[in-house]
Parts: C-alpha cells; sequence; structure tokens
C-alpha cells in the first residue's frame, strides 16, 4: 500500500491521517462552544460520529449519505438514541434543511472530502442550505482542494494515473478554489470564514510534535471552519 502511495501521491496517507485529527479536533471544540447537533453530510464509513455520539449523549449525531452507501452501516451498526443515519442523495434537488429542523440547535455541519466531487453551483448550493440549518450559532466544517496557480485542483505532485484512475470510478475531482477567492465564495453563500488549515498547519500541529515532521504530507486540501454571516 504504502508502495502505491510513493509511485501515485506520496504523503497522501498521512494527509487523510491529520485530516481526521483537524476535522474531530474542530467537532469538539464546536461542542465545548455549545453545539448541540452534528450532521456529517457524506459520511461513507467515517467512524465519527459512531465513536464521538456515546462520549457526547447530550448531542444529536446524523449521518446524511447515499442510500446505497448507507446501507451498509444500517446492518452493521446497532441502534442508538442520539444517533440517525438519514439516507439522501447530494444530486437530488430537496435541500437538508427541509429535512431538519432548522436552525432549531445550535449544529456544526462537516462535509469532509465531499466538495471537490461536485459542481460549483451545486458547492454553492449545499453551502447556502447549510448556513440556514446550522442556526445563528452553529459552524459549518468543510474541506477544498486549493487551486494552483495554473487552475489545477490536483493534490500537487500527483501521478497522472491518480486522475485517470478518479475518473475511471466516476469521481473527477469537479471543484477546487484559490485560498484568495475562498472568502468571497463563503460570504456569497452566507458564511464567514474563520481560520483555513493547510498542509503546514496540519503538520505543526499533528507531526511535528510528534516527531514526525520530515514525514511525507500531500498538499492541495485544506480544512476550513465557518460561521453564519447572521450569528
Amino acid at each position: 500500500m504504502f508502495g502505491i502511495e510513493r509511485l501515485t501521491l506520496p504523503g497522501v496517507i498521512a494527509h487523510y491521517l491529520v485530516r481526521k485529527l483537524g476535522v474531530e479536533a474542530e467537532v469538539r471544540s464546536a461542542i465545548a462552544a455549545g453545539a448541540g447537533r452534528v450532521v456529517v453530510i457524506g459520511a461513507g464509513f467515517d467512524t465519527l460520529a459512531w465513536r464521538l455520539h456515546r462520549e457526547f449523549p447530550h448531542v444529536q449525531w446524523i449521518e446524511v449519505d447515499h442510500p446505497a452507501t448507507q446501507a451498509f452501516k444500517v446492518r452493521s451498526l446497532k441502534q442508538a438514541r442520539n444517533l440517525t443515519l438519514l439516507p439522501h442523495d447530494l444530486a437530488g434537488s430537496r435541500p437538508l434543511s427541509r429535512m431538519l429542523d432548522e436552525g432549531s440547535v445550535p449544529t456544526v455541519i462537516l462535509i469532509e472530502g465531499v466538495t471537490m466531487y461536485l459542481t460549483k453551483e451545486k458547492v454553492a448550493e449545499l453551502l447556502k442550505d447549510c448556513a440556514l440549518l446550522a442556526g445563528p450559532l452553529g459552524r459549518v466544517i468543510l474541506t477544498f482542494m486549493d487551486m494552483d496557480d495554473l487552475g489545477s485542483i490536483d493534490f500537487r505532485g500527483q501521478n497522472r494515473a491518480v486522475r485517470l484512475w478518479l475518473k475511471l470510478r466516476a469521481e473527477p475531482f469537479l471543484w477546487g478554489i484559490p485560498r484568495h477567492d475562498l472568502i468571497p465564495f463563503l460570504r456569497s453563500c452566507g458564511l464567514c470564514d474563520e481560520r483555513v488549515i493547510d498542509h503546514s498547519d496540519f503538520r505543526r500541529t499533528f507531526l511535528t510534535p510528534r516527531g514526525l515532521e520530515g514525514l511525507a504530507l500531500a498538499r492541495g486540501e485544506c480544512l476550513c471552519t465557518c460561521f453564519p454571516t447572521h450569528s
């Protein structure tokens, strides 16, 4: 596995690990600030909600995912009072804010590893909906691809075979944005930016304290925490 990584995209496994650590830290921070609901969009096989729903029984955890993908979790996980698996196709037209109580409780919305597979128009539509769903005291946590000066939204230095593989899997990257365009885009979606965490921040926060500052780390995907503009 690591041999394939070195040939295709060095450091991507470490990137996924520190991304997970960064996301969990942001979610924990939001709960400490009073969030009473966490909505994970496009959860896939991620375990965040399943692990933390027992640690935070007062928080309502909701996973939103395509029914076909979510079916595996429905069959495998035990039912829990504060954990809901909500089938929903993001390609559809029905907004989440109409399926859940809009702004009824301060809500954290997590969109991890999803936006790059959507068109710009769909990303904007999703973020506007999330701004409503989060409520005045909520927040939205998302990852996005940082477009480089040449207009590429790929990971830096990735092998050309990666793009071909994603295309064959019908999962090509469709959207990314330069860092300097992010704040205006978020504001157009009803969100204001608080901070963006990139590979250098991940390295300083999670790798260096563990003596792993020399570990290869893929670059290109960033983590952003933002708030509804009416907060």
